[in-house]
């Protein structure tokens, strides 16, 4: 099973509605390519490390804590960026006894995240989406927050998760 099917069972088991579903993986492929390891590619360079030595790094304590939750890279499914969104990734792994860039352990946090008051709203909206837009749109406005929120951003995410939604829907 690749991660995108893995995703998407493990999404639909929580939220029940193949708009939620479609919307938020969407994003979570816009941002990392549904890749749990990504490192943001513009800090591959700036950092000297690929997806796959960050996360050894991080794992082993090679690169503390401290300089992951601060580094400013996005990493994971979600592309985390700030300090206190990546200090509960890391402390939810090293908690669970898992890999920085585990994926069933990133969904694990992500789900968690979505219940936080802050972003109950997104959630609720995942559970009651009437169409993949509406759905996508929350999660990039309320959840994701890039700094690109434009309309064609909008349109380029949700078709992401359009077909996302053409492959496993039903």
């Amino acid at each position: 099973m690749d991660n995108a099917e893995y995703i998407w069972h493990w999404l639909w088991e929580r939220i029940g509605n193949d708009f939620g579903v479609a919307g938020l993986m969407g994003n979570l492929c816009a941002e990392s390519g549904l890749k749990p390891d990504n490192l943001q590619n513009s800090y591959e360079e700036l950092l000297g490390m690929t997806d796959r030595k960050y996360t050894e790094a991080v794992d082993s304590g090679a690169y503390t804590e401290e300089e992951f939750c601060n580094d400013g890279a996005g990493f994971g499914l979600n592309q985390a960026t700030y300090p206190s969104r990546k200090q509960m990734l890391y402390r939810h792994a090293k908690e669970t006894g898992k890999s920085i860039g585990d994926l069933g352990m990133q969904l694990e946090y992500i789900w968690a995240e979505l219940g936080q008051r802050e972003y109950r709203n997104v959630l609720n909206t995942l559970l009651n989406a009437k169409s993949v837009k509406e759905a996508s749109d929350a999660v990039l406005t309320g959840y994701e927050k890039p700094a690109d929120q434009s309309e064609a951003n909008r349109q380029r995410r949700a078709a992401f998760g359009q077909k996302i939604f053409d492959e496993f829907a039903g």
